[in-house]
């Protein structure tokens, strides 16, 4: 060894982090471009820091690895093992949680109840509102049958864009309401509403309802019924 060189062993373990803090940055970049989306570079860099810093406080030139080698295990292995731990779920399911807790907060918001439910109500001789519901087998009778059939489907747009009945208009339930007029249907023509399940379709039908929609179907089954029955799908 010559002039002002020292032994890596010998080097101050701050001093080892800021020079090989590029070396954290090399890695983690190689890494995201490996990683779902929603993985962050950042994190990555801010999980490598730490295993440098280990590297750093745990390192033997007496080993026989030079340290770089050693730091670069050390600084891959706290990625990953941050991105294992970690919530990486995607933002798209985190904003179909929060939708459906804001459902579940209005469902249970109640001011009261109907004592004996709806069969109560029907023996005290009310009216009781009811809409037809259909397979999706009478659903492709009514396609071949009638002409002027109206199909909304009320799915998100990632899902009617993955697959739909043929013809099917989309207008997700979310802004239904606000959408509905500007569709371009018949409110007075066979119109049938579908989903994925038939849950969405059958609030939606009596969202249509209300909007003054006379002649409305629920399919029951959903798109999911339709896809398994081997009919044919469209997509975007």
């Amino acid at each position: 060894m010559t002039g002002g060189d020292v032994p890596v062993g010998e080097v101050p373990q701050q001093e080892l982090v800021i020079k090989h803090a590029d070396l954290v940055k090399r890695i983690a970049y190689h890494l995201v471009s490996r990683m779902p989306p929603n993985v962050e570079v950042d994190d990555l860099i801010q999980s490598g820091m730490i295993g440098l810093l280990d590297a750093a406080k745990h390192y033997s030139a007496t080993k026989g690895a030079n340290f770089e080698t050693y730091a670069g295990i050390r600084i891959r292995g706290a990625m990953l093992d941050e991105v294992r731990k970690s919530d990486w779920t995607p933002r798209s399911v985190h904003r179909n949680m929060r939708e459906m807790a804001d459902v579940v907060r209005k469902i249970e918001n109640v001011k009261g109840y109907l004592e004996d439910g709806m069969l109560g109500w029907s023996q005290a001789g009310y009216e009781i509102a009811t809409l037809p519901q259909i397979t999706v087998n009478e659903l492709d009778d009514l396609r071949q049958s009638e002409s002027n059939l109206q199909i909304i489907d009320v799915r998100r747009p990632p899902e009617y864009q993955s697959g739909h009945v043929p013809g099917a208009v989309a207008s997700p339930l979310t802004n239904l309401k606000e959408r509905a007029a500007s569709l371009g249907l018949d409110f007075s023509k066979t119109t049938a509403v579908i989903c994925a399940g038939g849950y969405r379709s059958s609030a939606a039908t009596s969202i249509l309802q209300q909007l003054g929609f006379s002649n409305l179907l629920n399919v029951t089954g959903g798109t999911s019924a339709w896809i398994n029955a081997g009919y044919p799908v469209e997509t975007v």
